[in-house]
């Protein structure tokens, strides 16, 4: 449905973001990386959780994007989606400092399930009131949204975690960490990957380690989190100093990638090794870009020749400071199910010949079996 200037949505979907184009950037092998800026944010109170809520890190909100309401799916490829049933939590590592304020070790959480209160609260419709629908625009409301926070992360759901591990240029430490806003953004004979790191200034300082370094060294590994990996990466996700070590303090091992100068996390299952492309500077933002030149793919992960996701069990980034989901497989229906059991339902109601019920029983299989 499309309202005044903006492009058509799909009315039925819970969360619509209209977007702009920005920058159409040039990589290589003819491809290009599409950059869109989000102008405004459309949220059902369907999936809207309430009342108030109290966050991890201390905020009071009043109200808060669910992902067991969302129930988000992810393609997979090969007709295969990957779907979250639990919200895990895990916050960030704490600090414990010392009398004189130094640092002398970090803790994690446990990476938990959690029992979610929204669904059941939604299923008891005597004492569930879904809140109002919430339309945000980013120019015209400033940077907070009505909600209390910017719901970006909220709905871009799941996000899979580019653990990104590298050398610093000069004194070769070997760094480590995770990037929530990672993703494929070229396939065919230049496959290619990108990860968005946040620039508190325009100077080496300003960046993140994983940027300053893969592009002095040329170079990046990714390495994929799976379930059993996920408090070491959390560990990883400390803000060390540059001459610290995160495969140290995970107590992860180095291993040295097969072409590129990079390390690679030796337990994870699969690794990609990249070379650095180009660096778009967006915002606050770096897009550090690059292509895929080889990798590593431990021979547990695969059934019949291909990657299975029931078997790595990936876990990828949610909403907020501590939400993360467990991504399983689970087939599409396709097309060839809906005209299946369109076609029995047609037979059945031949019998019937009743016009009336005909037309609400197709309504009602077109809505269960669309994709």
């Amino acid at each position: 449905v499309a309202r005044s200037n903006r492009p058509p949505a799909v009315d039925r979907s819970p969360v619509q973001m209209h977007c702009k184009l920005v920058e159409l950037v040039n990589l290589v092998d003819n491809q290009e990386m599409v950059i869109l800026e989000i102008e405004t944010v459309v949220i059902s109170g369907s999936v809207l959780a309430g009342p108030t809520i109290e966050t991890a890190d201390g905020r009071t909100l009043p109200t808060r994007v669910s992902a067991d309401l969302i129930q988000p799916m992810i393609s997979l490829g090969n007709g295969i989606f990957g779907t979250m049933n639990h919200v895990h939590k895990m916050v960030r590592p704490k600090a414990e400092k010392r009398a004189d304020g130094s640092i002398s070790s970090w803790n994690s959480d446990p990476f938990q399930k959690v029992i979610s209160s929204d669904q059941i609260a939604s299923n008891n419709r005597s004492s569930w009131t879904h809140p109002q629908d919430v339309e945000y625009t980013y120019r015209v409301e400033g940077p907070k949204s009505i909600l209390g926070y910017n719901p970006l992360k909220a709905i871009v759901i799941p996000r899979a975690i580019g653990w990104v591990s590298t050398y610093s240029e000069n004194d070769r430490v070997p760094h480590l960490a995770p990037y929530s806003f990672f993703t494929e953004i070229g396939r065919g004979d230049c496959p290619m990957v990108c990860f968005s790191a946040y620039r508190s200034n325009w100077e080496d300082d300003g960046k993140k380690d994983a940027q300053l370094d893969s592009e002095g060294t040329g170079c990046f590994a990714v390495n994929m989190v799976t379930k059993d990996l996920a408090v070491r990466m959390n560990y990883s996700s400390a803000p060390l100093k540059r001459d610290e070590s995160e495969f140290e303090l995970s107590s992860l091992n180095e291993r040295r990638g097969h072409l590129i100068d990079a390390p690679t996390v030796e337990e994870s299952q699969v690794v990609l090794e990249c070379k650095h492309v180009k660096t778009v500077n967006i915002g606050n933002f770096s897009a550090v870009v690059g292509q895929v030149v080889g990798g590593r793919l431990s021979k547990s992960a695969v059934t019949d020749g291909q990657l299975d996701p029931d078997r790595l069990k990936l876990i990828g980034r949610m909403g907020y400071v501590d939400e993360y989901a467990v991504v399983e497989k689970k087939k599409a229906r396709t097309f060839a199910d809906f005209n299946c059991a369109a076609k029995v339902l047609d037979e059945r109601l031949a019998l019937e010949k009743v016009d009336k019920v005909r037309s609400r029983v197709i309504l009602r299989a077109h809505r269960r079996f669309s994709l």
